[in-house]
């Protein structure tokens, strides 16, 4: 078994000893010094990137908001024109009631008088189960004419109008006016389209 016998003096090996712990720490805090230059370095290099983002997106909203003053007028106008669009689809959704009156006096002939119109919304059932209850417009004439052949060609007129379905001679009654004339009252009933 070898041994060794260390001659040296021991205030030589503390020093020794010493110095190599002294290294130890100098080099520890080197390092400690170089990863606190690092992240300082990174720091400031991400403070930097981070600067000049927000420099782009000052741009950024300043161009926006230099649109947004362009484009107020135009929104107002926009908003104008939906408006007007929402009206006008109202009105084509609805019936055309100039038109509907144009049928009407179209089909009225000589001796055939209108008394009476009346005009009413009303749920209907929808034909499928599960589908939501819709609306129609149902319209009642009311009128008077001097022969039932009379109200028959009222009706057919009626039939060739665009704006009116489901026609149905709901009453027709002749009460004697005197000896000579008999008058035919009559009701109408349909659905506007």
């Amino acid at each position: 078994m070898n041994r060794t016998v260390d001659l040296l003096p021991t205030e030589y090996t503390a020093a020794k000893a010493l110095g190599k712990r002294l290294v130890f720490w100098v080099a520890v805090d080197g390092l400690v010094v170089v990863l606190a230059l690092m992240a300082g370095l990174g720091l400031r290099w991400k403070a930097t990137e981070l600067r000049s983002s927000v420099e782009r997106l000052r741009s950024q909203v300043s161009e926006g908001q230099r649109w947004a003053g362009k484009l107020a007028p135009l929104s107002g106008k926009l908003q104008e024109g939906l408006k007007r669009q929402e009206v006008a689809n109202r009105l084509l959704a609805e019936p055309c009631w100039s038109g509907l009156l144009s049928d009407l006096a179209g089909a009225v002939g000589g001796k055939v008088w209108l008394s009476q119109l009346d005009l009413r919304k009303e749920a209907v059932q929808p034909e499928e189960e599960g589908k939501p209850e819709q609306t129609a417009t149902k319209i009642r004439i009311s009128g008077a004419s001097t022969s039932n052949a009379e109200v028959i060609a009222f009706m057919n007129n009626l039939s060739e109008s665009k704006r009116l379905g489901e026609l149905e001679l709901k009453i027709s009654r002749m009460p004697r006016v005197s000896e000579e004339s008999v008058m035919v009252e009559f009701e109408v009933l349909g659905v506007v389209r």
